[in-house]
């Protein structure tokens, strides 16, 4: 029985350690520009909120390892055809420029994970992603559900940063 509680232990803390790593990378790497969450004056910020970056991603990409794929190749090759911005925040933000130099694969890697686990998750996911596809595709189409093969969008696709 403490062989089990100590294993439990381990991985619980190894846990840890991970989001608490990833979250000390955002923090120092993405947070100059990226706040967490939503602020309360939203004219003040220089790039989308990681919360809904996340958010956009995860409905585009919503196995981990795909997810963390696309973020990794995004930081460091970001490009205008990638960004699953919506046009108007492209239009305010710009694309970002590649972080090449500044931060690690490794470091990309913990902090993809880090965001995965910890933003956009549950059913205000779903229901997010279910309220998009309806303004993408119109509400009398079918839909498939969240992480079936979906048909391309129609013009005025969402997109993030």
């Amino acid at each position: 029985m403490k062989k089990i509680l100590f294993i439990i232990a381990v991985g619980i803390s190894g846990s840890a350690l991970w989001a608490g790593e990833g979250a000390a990378l955002f923090q120092e790497k993405c947070s100059a520009c990226h706040n967490l969450n939503l602020p309360k004056d939203m004219s003040t910020i220089v790039a989308p909120p990681a919360q809904g970056i996340v958010m956009h991603v995860k409905m585009a990409y919503p196995d981990k390892k795909a997810f963390k794929k696309f973020v990794m190749d995004y930081v460091l090759h970001p490009s205008k055809e990638k960004s699953l911005c919506e046009k108007k925040t492209v239009q305010r933000f710009g694309i970002m420029p590649s972080q090449k130099g500044n931060v690690t694969e490794k470091q990309l890697e913990e902090i993809a994970e880090y965001l995965y686990e910890n933003y956009a998750t549950g059913g205000h996911l779903k229901q997010k992603h279910e309220m998009m596809k309806r303004k993408i595709y119109g509400e009398g189409e079918k839909h498939a559900p969240m992480g079936a093969e979906e048909p391309a969008p129609k013009q005025g696709k969402i997109r993030m940063h």
